[in-house]
């Protein structure tokens, strides 16, 4: 019993001493990560968007800002049920499945979404 008494002991100091330094990992991580995201604002991607069936959409991607570790996408779609969605998105992984495309692309595709919604609201 006693042995298992000093291990916890040993358990108890070392977290002590990992603690702090877990938690100065994380910051520093996430600093380089923030520097990182900094430098992909203004940038534009595409990425195939889809409910759980088999048809698909492009769904399009501008970063406009940073939050901590994470980026903020201004993103624009038409899904395949003609609902248009454009939103501001906190995005906590990277570009890896997004296409890059060039801004003019993007503002393309948006002005298009936007000119959509006003005709639909010019029926109305």
């Amino acid at each position: 019993m006693e042995r298992i008494d000093e291990l916890n002991k040993k358990i108890t100091e070392l977290n002590a001493e990992i603690s702090p330094l877990k938690d100065e990992y994380d910051r520093l991580r996430d600093e380089k990560k923030e520097r990182e995201n900094k430098k992909l604002i203004g940038t534009c991607w595409r990425t195939r968007n889809r409910y759980s069936g088999d048809e698909e959409w492009w769904l399009y991607s501008k970063v406009v800002g940073t939050d901590g570790s994470s980026l903020v996408f201004l993103q624009a779609e038409e899904t395949v049920h003609d609902r248009i969605e454009i939103v501001l998105s906190r995005h906590y992984g990277d570009c890896l499945m997004y296409q890059r495309i060039t801004p003019r692309e993007f503002q393309k595709q948006y002005k298009k979404l936007l000119k959509k919604c006003e005709t639909i609201e010019k029926k109305k």
